[in-house]
């Protein structure tokens, strides 16, 4: 049996998130006289999802909200050394992308490699948001500028796991853990020196009932599938 759980999802359950604290006066959002923010996501390249993918759901959301720009980018390498475990190749890109892109708010999905993207955040004094796990917590390097992580609720899917199987109700295939059954979810505010608009948890709660219901869709059929 193969656990799954989609890193797109995670990070698209964050979208309600990016809005809000992008468009706060106390993050230093980056709004044009136009009225249209620019918010930044930083992905690995190896990840079950391809650039296209990626590319797509952005392209929806942008025509769902229309005063919203998504920035995307790649870490662009084949050595998944690099994609998953190189914090100091992560900060150089990071620092680079930063300063070429004008980033307020930095969002990275890349494991190891995104905890040196978490340090340029920090280093160049904006917002950051961790991925996977409570980051606030397992990277207390880069507390002083994360915000919140998009989570994989991984002790969730194994006891579901363990528990169907010693129930004998365990199938083989692809296990899908999503918002439905608390395979992903979002890490508490922490960070007190960083102001949230009052509004943000009620619009995340939302997102996430709506997520659960099925009537906000994150990602196609094919999400969090391995393979062709």
């Amino acid at each position: 049996m193969a656990i799954g759980v989609s890193r797109r999802l995670v990070a698209l359950a964050l979208g309600a998130l990016l809005v809000a604290v992008a468009c706060s006066p106390s993050a230093g959002s980056s709004v044009t006289s136009g009225g249209v923010v620019t918010l930044h996501a930083l992905f690995q390249q190896q990840a079950g999802y391809s650039n296209d993918e990626v590319n797509a759901m952005t392209a929806a959301f942008e025509a769902a909200n229309p005063n919203i720009k998504v920035q995307t980018d790649f870490f662009s390498t084949g050595d998944l050394g690099k994609a998953y475990g190189d914090p100091v190749f992560g900060k150089t890109f990071s620092d680079q992308f930063i300063k070429q892109q004008g980033v307020d708010v930095l969002f990275q999905v890349a494991g190891g490699t995104g905890n040196g993207a978490l340090d340029a955040a920090c280093a160049a004094n904006i917002i950051g948001i961790g991925v996977d796990v409570d980051q606030y917590l397992s990277y207390p390097t880069a507390d002083k500028c994360i915000v919140t992580s998009a989570e994989k609720h991984l002790s969730s899917a194994v006891n579901q796991t363990i528990t169907a199987i010693s129930k004998g109700t365990a199938a083989g295939g692809v296990s899908k853990f999503n918002a439905a059954n608390d395979g992903i979810g979002i890490s508490p505010f922490h960070n007190t020196a960083i102001t949230i608009p009052a509004d943000v948890q009620g619009k995340l709660d939302a997102a996430l009932a709506a997520m659960k219901a099925g009537t906000l869709k994150t990602c196609p059929a094919t999400c969090g599938t391995w393979g062709p």
